[in-house]
């Protein structure tokens, strides 16, 4: 594991990722902040991304939940993985009326394409009745990857 600095900016290793040959790195900016794949090989910078990176369970999708509140831009944005080397956006999705849960991401693969993701409405999506006190403000949304 791996902690660091090279003046304003902090390094976090969050993960290794074998099945992509990956150091996941969080990487803290003066006012900013990405995550970033590092191949174990060389060192060289794979992808950066947002949000939290989550690779699928066969290793050739990456979703990234994005909240940005600076923007306020929310969404997912996907990500395919050729040869375990290639990162490649394919879809950015943005959401007027929900957004993904940030603290703590919760996401799950279910299966090599699918997933689901907890979300937060930002208005009665979820709820029968507009009184907040008895009904939460989460949900969960399933997204399948159709390629």
């Amino acid at each position: 594991e791996y902690e660091g600095s090279d003046g304003e900016t902090h390094y976090y290793q969050l993960e290794t990722i074998e099945s992509i040959n990956c150091y996941l790195i969080y990487c803290s900016f003066y006012e900013d902040s990405e995550y970033r794949f590092y191949d174990m090989d060389d060192g060289k910078i794979k992808g950066k991304f947002i949000g939290h990176p989550i690779v699928s369970p066969n290793a050739k999708y990456v979703v990234v939940p994005n909240h940005i509140e600076y923007w306020g831009s929310e969404g997912i944005s996907l990500y395919s993985i050729e040869n375990k080397n290639e990162i490649k956006k394919l879809k950015t999705l943005r959401f007027l009326n929900w957004g993904a849960h940030q603290e703590p991401i919760e996401m799950a693969w279910l299966n090599d394409n699918e997933f689901k993701l907890r979300v937060v409405s930002y208005g009665k999506h979820f709820r029968k009745y507009d009184e907040w006190e008895r009904h939460p403000d989460f949900g969960y949304l399933k997204f399948k990857i159709l390629l």
